[in-house]
């Protein structure tokens, strides 16, 4: 008989070791079409600013939406005088596109500006269009600058009047320096027209809200701040709600908390406010729910579609507002990741 309970525990944990190697691939084939959907609106993005700008050149600058860094080399540096560029006037480079944003370009002094105060120190400046939020470092020779955070509301350069000493940074092998850039996070809004604008994000934006999953995986609640409610929920009629941004704990993502003020259409207790959570269907979880000082719960509930889950009749809100910011909150439990820290602790 322990034989063959032996045997049992041996066939159980190797039908969960398959199931675990399934759901890995699963994932991973879940990643791949991620990636590829991204990619495939890169270049639907690219074709666009093509097809805007017009002709060949455009179609240049706009295929560079996976460049993240440039290098301009000026060579015969020493020799062609551009070492000795007097004091205020500076060396262009070529205009170029990063991530599909066209028209940019860097400035470069190697005498300083008029502002440079440190002896032999060089300037260098970043370019870009309007409607551009960027996070960027600049480079000369070996030196790097601090990583700075700019955002661009007109076409101006943005760097440092005094970068580095510039001749430590010549190439003396070659007599050339090299002029870069290295693009860290960008963020453009393009504005069609009064009332639309367009915002572009990095690729890795996306892969940072996912990677938000694993980092949030081991959190289990969640305040929600919501300010001046006495105002808003005047401003509110029954059946609005307001809506948390959107967030990921405990292995979930996607989750957003819906907040009715005045109620939801059809509760039967007037004066009460409504608080629902929504999930991608099939999450499970064990919720508790609180307003203010009123808590719920734990409720274990099964996300079967969009539709939410939560009370239409939570609790007065007018007992709830002795302060003028309200705070909502949601505490979890998910049973999946229980069982999957479970079963891992199995293997093992």
């Amino acid at each position: 008989m322990a034989d063959d309970e032996l045997q049992f525990k041996i066939d159980e944990l190797t039908f969960k070791l398959q199931e675990q190697a399934k759901q890995h691939k699963d994932s991973l084939e879940s990643w791949r079409r991620e990636a590829n959907s991204v990619r495939e609106r890169l270049k639907t993005l690219a074709q666009s600013n093509e097809n805007k700008l017009g002709g060949p050149a455009a179609a240049q600058k706009s295929s560079d939406v996976y460049a993240r860094s440039v290098e301009w080399t000026i060579e015969e540096f020493v020799k062609s005088g551009k070492a000795a560029t007097p004091k205020g006037e500076s060396l262009w480079s070529p205009e170029f596109s990063i991530m599909g944003v066209p028209s940019m370009q860097i400035e470069f002094f190697p005498s300083g500006r008029d502002s440079t105060w440190q002896e032999g120190f060089c300037s260098l400046f970043l370019w870009c269009p309007a409607g551009i939020k960027i996070k960027y470092q600049l480079t000369v020779g070996k030196h790097w600058s601090a990583p700075d955070e700019d955002v661009c509301e007109a076409r101006v350069g943005h760097g440092h009047s005094n970068l580095c000493a510039l001749q430590p940074e010549i190439n003396t092998d070659n007599d050339s320096v090299t002029i870069g850039v290295c693009i860290l996070d960008l963020r453009k809004a393009e504005t069609l027209n009064d009332c639309l604008k367009l915002i572009t994000l990095t690729p890795e934006s996306f892969i940072m809200k996912e990677a938000d999953i694993l980092h949030n995986r081991d959190i289990t609640s969640v305040e929600w701040r919501i300010k001046d409610i006495s105002r808003r929920a005047t401003d509110l009629p029954t059946g609005a709600s307001l809506c948390s941004p959107i967030f990921s704990i405990a292995g979930v993502r996607g989750m957003f908390l819906e907040f009715y003020p005045n109620g939801v259409l059809g509760a039967s207790s007037p004066g009460h406010c409504g608080y629902y959570v929504r999930c991608p269907a099939g999450t499970s979880l064990i919720m508790t729910l609180t307003i203010g000082t009123v808590v719920k719960g734990p409720i274990q509930t099964q996300f079967d579609n969009s539709t939410g889950k939560g009370l239409p009749d939570f609790c007065v809100l007018a007992e709830q507002m002795t302060e003028k910011d309200l705070i909502v909150s949601i505490q979890v439990r998910s049973p999946k990741l229980e069982e999957d820290e479970r079963r891992l602790e199995l293997v093992v």
